[in-house]
């Protein structure tokens, strides 16, 4: 028999800039706990260390509401009970005890983004702490995420990182994709039961204007093939990623670092900026030519584990994002090449502008670099991808280069 438990709930995490603590229940059903957060708030004097609730007066209320929402489950009939999930319970309660649905935002978002990617998971991270900065506290219920506050919010980031920063597109599209997972777990569009209401329909997050294209002239790209070997050091190093990332069709540098050891010469790996974007998780089966294993063996992993030893190199991608800055600057500096003239990811822009150049379809481009097409979501379900297509592809793009 389905047993719940209900008891308020009171913890580190739930104290608020002001130093008081907003005050939860806490509802278990089969080993599972969920929080409701209440209207009260306590106080440090209402508490004791351990953060145990001491003051009579907020103990009677909160009793009060437990006895309310245990005497709404007990109207539930067993066999109801028995099939139901502690969201649905909680879901349940709000609609029925508490009036208004309510739901802690902030908190929804950290449980919403923990399963997600590192990578991706870190920007919704920064993205939240962002949001709370706006609202100058660490909470907020649903219900105050409005089509207004969002205007606000949009010309807060306008005002601290400049028009067109791509932070005002990246933060606001991640307020409404968190928004839209809460929707998603708790309305009913079938049954009518809408217990958040969607501020989307009346704002949208400002589209972030394409980057400028940031390829290179190819005899630039000729250039590095003749003088690597005359390089060192960090500057060694990043010339010959760049190299290595332009000839497996613009691998960006944290899959370089992460990547798993090759199959018979094929690198199977997921795009980390677009797996959680694309139905078949942006996976790439991508051929080390044979043109270039001369580079590739110098930075092969003797124990097979990943492709490179780069993560043997460098505590983490973003550090070696650096080096990678780093030695392309001293690159430039040596070869005269203006400021941003030459960074790493223009290896993808250029591999790109020069498969264009010479006839290849746009379609085979796209997914020789793995972005995500919306018109082509529905299709991509359906085509069993032939990598062969895409091998050859960057074949031709390579015969323009003399690699020895």
């Amino acid at each position: 028999m389905a047993r719940i438990t209900i008891a308020p709930a009171i913890y580190p995490g739930f104290k608020k800039d002001d130093g008081n603590y907003t005050v939860k229940m806490r509802i278990t059903l089969k080993r599972k706990s969920r929080f409701i957060i209440t209207s009260e708030v306590a106080t440090p004097k209402q508490l004791t260390r351990s953060l145990t609730i001491k003051d009579p007066a907020l103990l009677q209320r909160l009793r009060d509401l437990e006895d309310k929402m245990r005497s709404a489950v007990v109207g539930l009939d067993m066999y109801t009970l028995e099939q139901m999930s502690v969201d649905e319970v909680v879901s349940y309660m709000n609609r029925h005890i508490l009036g208004d649905f309510r739901l802690e935002f902030c908190s929804f978002w950290q449980q919403a983004v923990a399963d997600k990617p590192k990578g991706s998971r870190d920007n919704y991270i920064v993205a939240l702490h962002s949001f709370q900065k706006f609202l100058q506290s660490d909470t907020i219920d649903i219900s105050k995420v409005t089509s207004r506050l969002m205007r606000e919010y949009e010309e807060w980031l306008t005002k601290k990182h400049g028009k067109g920063a791509r932070a005002v597109t990246m933060y606001t599209a991640a307020v409404k994709h968190v928004h839209c997972l809460a929707r998603k777990k708790y309305n009913d569009d079938e049954l009518g039961e809408i217990l958040i209401r969607n501020p989307f329909e009346f704002y949208n997050p400002p589209k972030q204007k394409p980057t400028a294209h940031r390829n290179v002239d190819k005899d630039v790209i000729q250039t590095m093939i003749n003088t690597r070997s005359q390089l060192e050091g960090r500057e060694r190093k990043a010339v010959d990623a760049y190299l290595l990332s332009f000839a497996l069709m613009g691998m960006n540098a944290a899959d370089m670092y992460s990547c798993r050891a090759p199959q018979k010469d094929i690198i199977i790996y997921n795009r980390q900026k677009t797996r959680d974007r694309r139905a078949d998780n942006a996976e790439m089966h991508v051929q080390i030519d044979p043109r270039i294993k001369h580079i590739y063996k110098e930075y092969a992993e003797a124990n097979k584990e990943t492709a490179f030893i780069f993560h043997q190199l460098y505590t983490n991608h973003k550090r070696f994002t650096w080096a990678l800055s780093k030695g392309l600057k001293q690159y430039r500096e040596r070869m005269g090449i203006p400021d941003g003239g030459l960074d790493f990811y223009s290896a993808r822009h250029t591999w790109a502008s020069l498969a264009y150049s010479i006839g290849i379809p746009k379609a085979t481009i796209n997914d020789c670099l793995c972005h995500v097409d919306e018109a082509m979501k529905v299709t991509d379900i359906y085509i069993n991808k032939d990598w062969r297509v895409l091998w050859e592809a960057n074949k031709k793009v390579l015969d323009l280069f003399q690699w020895q």
